[in-house]
């Protein structure tokens, strides 16, 4: 009899994801069916990005894959389903801004060779795999500002940024945070990108770090300092781990100053700069050595009518479309965050009032169509929408009056359309155009803050079916920016950065002539269409009287006025057949009794206090 034998029999690896056991799972990669993976992240950075695909799982970027040891990343060949192009996200284990680049490899070996260069900076680090998305912006968000710039890396690396002030605000939850790592005293930095060929404002949360909390706007100077030295924060001198090197090497010395034009605060030059106490600034122009600059408190704290102007230049000029309405809710997101936005942030304010002008004119035209046309001959509202975008706020301030008196003189057909609703929701549209010329013409920080009180009247304004710009977005995105809803805010990224740009770039020149032609609009009153001919007929059982006007603008369309005149005798009213007169007042119709001294029997009600206490009412709902 033969001696028996014994013999390992070696089991093949189990290729069944274990979360939903779908075939062909491997480890190093997220499983097909539901993206669940067996190498669970060690860094902050990929914790943040796990959290955020929980969180926001329609808007945040899927990981494809976690790589920690050279082993996992030569495995990556014999993955039937590995699709290279890559995008390979370095990560350390603890956060640090401005760590090696991200970047697209190609194959395995590109893989092995980063992670290569990942461990021997940081034994605990890792590489984050996921698609690459073609970007036409990225930004970061944090609960005190949003930085946009171009491509996949501008917000970050702080090229050509456009910054936007928001009041400070906990709009991540603690145990989301806790869950990304990030500690309590500091705060979340979102980074997202815009795809190219998407829609404006669909953004992809892309990464969820931990930063320092930035209190200061503009530039930073933690205390009065004499300038011996300056570095300029050049994105194309210092990649990788170049810029953290450079400050480490500065952060002592005594006088050292960080040059960041077109950066922001929250870029990784500036984090870097303020984390180790050293003064950035970002003017146009570097600071002069021996030069003392004085330490920066909380930023300016007045309004800038020069910046609000550049930016209601800039709002005016940007390309509207009633296909993309993100641009309203940019304007309503400044709106609602007009304390933080002074100094030369005030260019926010300016845009906000252009497009909301725009959006409103162009609402208010939307309307009109109902009482010109009957119901088989009027364009489409969407058509009249489309057009009004594209016609300049001159052209719109030129006919603004005209509207305002068809709905608050017009019979129309139904209740449901137009009427002084409408016609109060024009007035407070006159009382921004009157407040932008009076800037323009007198650019004062009374007339700035004018303005931004005539915008809050104007937008608070509500029409027979409610809200008034609800024909554009609706009520509760209103709601949404008073409350700065998170995913509002980075909807808004592409339209700042475009609106910005063009409030920056704009030629001195060019923005002056356009500023000066705005000065000379002129004021708009509430004065009523011109009278060919009135009628008077009397009712004495209620001594009122009842007007029919004769006017060119409205020609037979013309609603009758009442006029109550109980403050007169039935004697009084034998002389009023050849003494009395209808005149067009600053803010409507009013009869004058002319006999001796003129007097003043019955006026309209005024439109624009009307206007004003319709905003109240809107405001307390």
């Amino acid at each position: 009899m033969t001696d028996a034998t014994t013999m390992t029999i070696k089991i093949p690896p189990s290729n069944y994801c274990p979360s939903c056991s779908y075939p062909g799972y491997t480890p190093v990669l997220a499983c097909l069916a539901c993206g669940t993976l067996s190498v669970k992240s060690r860094t902050q950075k990929g914790r943040g990005l796990e959290v955020l695909s929980n969180e926001f799982s329609g808007e945040a970027l899927r990981l494809l894959g976690i790589i920690q040891t050279v082993d996992q990343a030569s495995s990556l060949s014999s993955d039937s389903y590995a699709k290279f192009p890559m995008f390979a996200r370095p990560a350390p284990s603890m956060p640090r801004h401005g760590y090696i680049d991200s970047r697209i490899v190609n194959n395995v070996d590109e893989v092995v060779d980063l992670i290569k260069v990942v461990l021997a900076d940081d034994p605990l680090g890792e590489i984050l795999l996921c698609n690459f998305i073609n970007t036409k912006y990225n930004a970061i968000w944090t609960p005190g500002s949003i930085t946009v710039g171009p491509g996949h890396d501008g917000a970050t690396s702080g090229k050509d940024t456009i910054y936007v002030p928001l009041v400070p605000n906990d709009l991540i939850s603690k145990g989301t945070l806790k869950a990304a790592g990030i500690a309590g005293d500091k705060w979340p930095y979102l980074e997202v990108v815009y795809p190219v060929g998407g829609l404006d404002g669909i953004p992809i949360y892309t990464q969820l770090r931990e930063g320092p909390v930035m209190k200061s706007m503009g530039n930073f100077v933690p205390i009065a300092t004499k300038v011996k030295r300056v570095i300029h924060a050049d994105p194309s001198k210092y990649a990788d781990l170049g810029w953290e090197k450079e400050i480490n090497k500065a952060k002592n010395e005594p006088g050292i100053v960080v040059w960041h034009p077109n950066g922001s605060l929250t870029d990784h030059f500036s984090i870097h700069s303020f984390t180790a106490g050293i003064p950035i600034i970002f003017d146009k122009d570097a600071p002069t050595i021996g030069s003392i600059l004085e330490p920066t408190v909380d930023g300016p704290v007045s309004f800038s009518p020069e910046a609000m102007l550049r930016g209601f230049v800039a709002g005016s000029k940007i390309p509207l479309q009633y296909s993309n309405r993100t641009s309203i809710k940019a304007a309503l997101v400044a709106l609602h965050n007009s304390i933080v936005l002074t100094g030369e942030n005030s260019k926010w304010l300016g845009f906000s009032a252009a497009v909301l002008l725009r959006f409103g004119m162009a609402a208010l035209n939307g309307e009109i169509r109902h009482f010109k046309n009957d119901n088989n001959s009027k364009p489409s509202r969407e058509a009249i929408y489309e057009e009004s975008l594209t016609k300049s706020l001159s052209f719109h301030k030129a006919h603004v009056k005209r509207l305002v008196n068809l709905f608050r003189y017009g019979k129309w057909h139904s209740a449901g359309f137009g009427g002084p609703k409408w016609a109060c929701c024009g007035a407070a549209t006159i009382d921004v155009f009157n407040a932008v010329y009076n800037l323009a013409k007198n650019p004062t920080e009374e007339n700035a803050i004018t303005l931004i009180q005539a915008l809050n009247l104007m937008v608070n304004q509500a029409h027979n079916g409610g809200w008034w710009f609800n024909k554009f977005v609706s009520q509760n995105t209103f709601k949404e920016a008073a409350a700065g809803n998170l995913h509002l805010i980075v909807e808004c990224g592409p339209t700042f950065y475009q609106a910005g740009l063009l409030a920056d770039k704009m030629k001195t020149s060019m923005m002056d002539s356009h500023i000066e032609r705005i000065a000379k609009w002129g004021c708009i009153t509430l004065s009523p269409p011109k009278a060919s001919s009135a009628k008077i007929l009397y009712h004495p059982d209620i001594n009122a009287l009842e007007i029919t006007v004769s006017a060119r603008l409205l020609g037979s369309k013309f609603k009758p006025l009442r006029a109550s005149i109980t403050k007169l005798s039935v004697s009084d009213i034998k002389m009023l057949k050849n003494n009395l007169y209808l005149v067009e007042g600053d803010d409507g119709y009013r009869l004058e009794l002319r006999k001796e001294n003129p007097v003043i029997i019955w006026q309209d009600e005024s439109l624009r206090e009307k206007s004003i206490e319709m905003s109240k009412v809107a405001m307390k709902n």
